[in-house]
């Protein structure tokens, strides 16, 4: 009986290891997505995509770094700079608020 029990408890484990690999795994025929964040924060902005993150410290060097007029308020720049990052395939999914502002998205890779 106990060797039951513990050809059942192993059977269990494995198909549980076998179902998380199987879940990390690509499958064809699914999209696969790109992942960035951009933080604004005390006229700081700071792009994470990937394993690099750049940090602006002005709205000028912001305004070179997304292709739009540096001359804007804050306001009208930030959405000079999330429709620049809509046109180049980025898509918003997500905005946090505390210290400034986080806004998150996807695009297809």
């Amino acid at each position: 009986m106990k060797r039951i029990g513990l050809l059942l408890v192993a059977a269990m484990l494995t198909a549980q290891t076998v179902r998380a690999q199987s879940l990390a795994k690509p499958r064809s025929g699914v999209p696969h997505w790109e992942y960035a964040e951009l933080t604004f924060a005390s006229d700081v902005w700071t792009w994470t995509v990937a394993d690099s993150t750049y940090a602006l410290t002005s709205p000028e060097e912001a305004g070179r770094a997304f292709g739009v007029s540096p001359r804007r308020a804050s306001t009208m720049l930030n959405n000079a700079i999330l429709n620049q990052l809509g046109k180049a395939g980025w898509e918003m999914v997500s905005v946090s608020t505390g210290e400034g502002k986080t806004y998150y998205f996807k695009r297809p890779s």
